[in-house]
């Protein structure tokens, strides 16, 4: 789903206090930017850990506490939910729940107890979870930005630039740029549009550079193979990846 509907999924969610939720994807800050404006909207407190910060308020990035073992902040959100309800908790960096095993266990003990005050534990990761954990809860899927997103993150980007550089770029153009970046990540397209910045004139001529850049980023994933074809080739079936 995109970033409308996985927002719009996940508060729902959040507002039911599911005890439990996944997320799927490669993509952890478009995920944290999710949950920060759901946060906002609904004055959900939610609490991020990562493995390099430890663990901070989503709106202010306050920590509030600097475990980054994952039995530690487990700990520690059992300790907290003891003490006030509707707490939110999002994992970002946890590893060993593919099976059932020590960790997942634990994981699964503590979103059990977090139930019981309307707590809730978020998993955001792009691997399979233990399917006895995952029955405790919901789980959705965060796809690559669309075209719509896509044109909105350049036209964005370029905007904030627009007073520095020569940008020869007209509304069409930005289409087309969207269209050719489909199937990168947000970060990939940051810096593809950095990297264009740095030139200091942003021409017609980079919507063909695009299309290389996005080729040599395919070419180093392991399985992935370009295959040149006429452009008026016909498909049959595929319809999702047709849209």
């Amino acid at each position: 789903m995109n970033y409308k509907e996985c927002k719009e999924k996940l508060k729902k969610y959040l507002l039911a206090r599911i005890p439990f939720i996944s997320v799927s994807s490669i993509e952890k800050g478009r995920v944290l930017n999710i949950l920060k404006e759901i946060s906002t909207e609904t004055n959900l407190e939610v609490l991020v850990n990562s493995m390099s910060k430890g663990t901070s308020n989503i709106i202010n990035n306050e920590k509030v506490d600097d475990n980054k073992n994952t039995t530690n902040v487990l700990d520690y959100f059992n300790e907290q939910i003891k003490l006030k309800e509707n707490l939110t908790l999002v994992l970002t960096d946890i590893s060993d729940i593919e099976d059932e095993n020590t960790t997942s266990r634990y994981l699964y003990d503590v979103v059990t107890n977090a139930e019981e005050k309307n707590g809730t534990i978020i998993v955001i990761k792009d691997t399979p979870i233990w399917s006895n954990l995952q029955r405790l809860g919901m789980g959705v899927e965060l796809s690559l930005p669309d075209k719509d997103e896509l044109l909105k993150l350049i036209a964005d980007t370029l905007k904030y630039y627009q007073n520095q550089i020569t940008i020869e770029w007209n509304e069409e153009n930005y289409k087309e740029a969207a269209t050719v970046l489909l199937g990168l990540s947000e970060i990939e397209v940051r810096n593809i549009l950095s990297s264009l910045i740095a030139q200091g004139k942003i021409t017609k001529d980079d919507l063909t550079d695009l299309k290389y850049a996005k080729d040599s980023m395919f070419d180093s994933i392991s399985g992935l193979e370009k295959i040149d074809v006429e452009d008026n080739i016909a498909f049959g079936g595929l319809e999702n990846l047709k849209e």
